[in-house]
């Protein structure tokens, strides 16, 4: 069961019953969090973006999946 009380734990439920695709990126535009729906929504292998891609490359991604 997880510890509500922590907000890191908070956050994971979230992104994880959440049906939107969230992606969060730092200031380098470094993905820091990605949730499934990313690749789900634009039909992606779940490897083709994760945490460390740039955004570039995230939407180069969804470029090539969108046409």
């Amino acid at each position: 069961m997880p510890d509500l009380n922590d907000p890191s734990e908070q956050l994971a439920l979230v992104m994880e019953h959440m049906r939107h695709g969230i992606v969060i990126y730092d200031r380098d535009e470094r993905i820091s969090l990605i949730n499934r729906y990313v690749t789900r929504i634009f039909d992606m292998s779940d490897d083709a973006v994760t945490v460390g891609n740039s955004l570039g490359h995230y939407l180069d991604c969804v470029g090539r999946s969108v046409g």
